[in-house]
């Protein structure tokens, strides 16, 4: 019992040990909103110069100078034989993924269309997979890295391709008159090949040079401000 003051008066009781008395804070604690995180590249920084290539080199105009140069190249056996064998298959290469902004008959649109959609689907499963690779858990060598871009180069031209045969068989463009599906399908996944170690070897080599870790893997896509 508290011992009363000299006049009557008795003390208030003392406060508990360790509990302080606090003014009540009338509003509510603020709460911290996390850091705006910026969207993530649609297009990696490696997948750049695919587009700048079929752009400049896919169009009818360079598609027919490509054509020329081929049958320009020296043919033979021997050393030269062997380099027009090879400059062929490059310039092969880089020429399939054409694209035409109209046909050049009207009894040409379906062509026209298979053609177009083969270069389209191309473009969308390479950058597809090379944003796949752009991720930070992907984060190889470099010669993995190369080997990485050309693989995948190779494998979105195969299925465009096989997309645009399939395009080709479902518009009755006219692509099989006169040739077995067999032919029709083995010529065009041999172009594709040409199309993707060529185009792989260049994106590789352009991954490579392109800013990034010289030791790790490919530039990132970036996921926030900074």
């Amino acid at each position: 019992m508290p011992s009363p003051r000299p006049g009557g008066a008795e003390e208030p009781p003392a406060s508990a040990p360790g509990v302080a008395a606090r003014a009540l804070d009338p509003l509510p604690a603020r709460i911290a909103l996390p850091p705006s995180q910026r969207p993530h590249r649609r297009v990696p920084p490696q997948a750049r110069p695919l587009l700048w290539l079929v752009l400049l080199v896919g169009n009818p105009w360079a598609a027919r100078l490509l054509i020329e140069w081929r049958y320009r190249l020296p043919r033979g056996d021997g050393l030269p034989g062997l380099v027009g064998a090879l400059g062929e298959a490059m310039l092969a290469g880089l020429g399939w993924p054409r694209w035409d902004v109209r046909p050049l008959r009207a009894d040409h649109v379906a062509w026209w269309l298979a053609e177009n959609a083969r270069t389209v689907l191309f473009v969308v499963i390479a950058v597809a997979l090379l944003r796949r690779l752009a991720t930070p858990a992907f984060a190889p060598r470099r010669t993995h890295r190369v080997l990485a871009v050309i693989g995948a180069s190779v494998t979105a031209a195969v299925l465009a391709a096989v997309g645009g045969v399939t395009m080709h068989v479902l518009t009755d463009s006219g692509m099989l008159r006169g040739v077995d599906l067999t032919s029709a399908v083995l010529g065009a996944i041999s172009g594709a090949l040409y199309c993707g170690f060529v185009v792989g070897v260049l994106l590789a080599w352009a991954a490579v040079r392109g800013p990034g870790p010289r030791r790790g893997g490919f530039p990132a896509t970036r996921h926030g401000g900074g």
